[in-house]
């Protein structure tokens, strides 16, 4: 019951906080290196910066990005990412979105600042605005999250020469081919427990009305 109200919570999620968007520039020769999330921790991926944010149109590092505010307890910017989500700062979710305009998140300060938009090839990381402290379903939600990039659950799709690295397209999917399982097997053994029900009702039913010898089937009740 907890598993599915996860699933149904991160699907409506997007209807009530608005997904953000993090593209991440890759070089196309990590295109098929590049098959789960942690591999994206082990390239050299960069976020764009917009000039109108700083002098020079430069690139930042990610990692940089992460030890910057984590410099004491960081060590690597996965352990930095997971402590963000840890600490109930973001979630990662589905996203509707058309991605023609790019969005880096504040984390730290909960704003987000318009950049530029970008051209192919890119990865797209998609990221939910913050969760409102407090919810009660924030620490299941986020260690459901964890247990999806701990075992790398992602899926990288080719759209027109466009990378988009969807974190939890798979996974989701996935979860509800179980559910549906789950829901099929649940079903059927509810026919089976009403049909028992139903046929030992019946039987009880039919001895109080005088029909004992026919579900007596002993040697003594078969030479009466």
């Amino acid at each position: 019951m907890i598993f599915f109200l996860v699933v149904y919570f991160a699907f409506n999620m997007t209807a009530h906080y608005k997904s953000k968007l993090i593209y991440v520039l890759s070089d196309r020769r990590y295109d098929e290196s590049i098959q789960t999330l942690n591999d994206i921790w082990k390239h050299d991926l960069k976020i764009s910066i917009p000039k109108d944010e700083m002098p020079i149109n430069m690139q930042v590092h990610l990692e940089g990005i992460f030890k910057k505010h984590y410099i004491r307890n960081c060590g690597t910017s996965a352990k930095c990412w997971n402590k963000l989500i840890e600490n109930g700062n973001i979630a990662i979710l589905i996203s509707n979105l058309d991605g023609k305009y790019l969005e880096i998140l504040d984390f730290w300060n909960k704003r987000g600042k318009w950049i530029r938009k970008l051209t192919p090839p890119f990865f797209a990381i998609r990221i939910s605005a913050f969760l409102p402290k407090g919810h009660p379903f924030l620490p299941i939600f986020n260690k459901y999250l964890g247990f999806l990039m701990k075992f790398g659950f992602v899926d990288i799709q080719q759209e027109e020469n466009e990378y988009k690295y969807d974190v939890l397209n798979e996974p989701v999917k996935l979860c509800f081919a179980h559910l549906k399982g789950i829901f099929i097997f649940w079903i059927i053994g509810m026919i089976l427990g009403a049909g028992a029900f139903s046929l030992e009702y019946l039987r009880e039913l039919l001895i109080r009305r005088g029909f004992r010898n026919v579900f007596d089937m002993s040697s003594d009740a078969t030479k009466r």
